[in-house]
């Protein structure tokens, strides 16, 4: 066996999603925050569905950051994570608005105070 497909996983990946490409019940965006609900993983989880919920128990990670975790391709972490959210055993938080993410007047404010803490030290 060469070093190269050696590396590759014996799974391939549309079996974790049972041949499904597209996460039917939610849109999930790249940067959706993903978080853990409850304390106990439920029985009957893929390996891949266990792993993310073991990922998500030290907090909320984005939607890619969990996909690479998982070492699966964006799309079909979508899948897996949006049948997690389905059965209730995660949540996800939408990203902010663009608008919110670039407050002019936020951002000014923020620089008004590192201005003030420079010169007062």
């Amino acid at each position: 066996m060469t070093p190269e497909r050696a590396s590759r996983p014996l799974v391939r990946p549309y079996v974790e999603t049972g041949g499904r490409a597209r996460a039917d019940r939610c849109a999930l965006e790249r940067i959706t925050l993903l978080h853990r609900v409850g304390g106990d993983v439920p029985r009957g989880l893929s390996d891949k569905q266990r792993e993310a919920m073991e990922l998500l128990r030290a907090g909320a990670l984005s939607l890619v950051e969990t996909a690479s975790y998982l070492r699966l391709p964006v799309s079909l972490s979508k899948v897996v994570l949006a049948d997690l959210i389905a059965a209730g055993c995660l949540k996800a938080r939408p990203p902010a608005p663009l608008a919110a993410q670039h407050d002019p007047e936020m951002l000014r404010k923020v620089l008004d105070g590192l201005r003030r803490a420079k010169s007062s030290s």
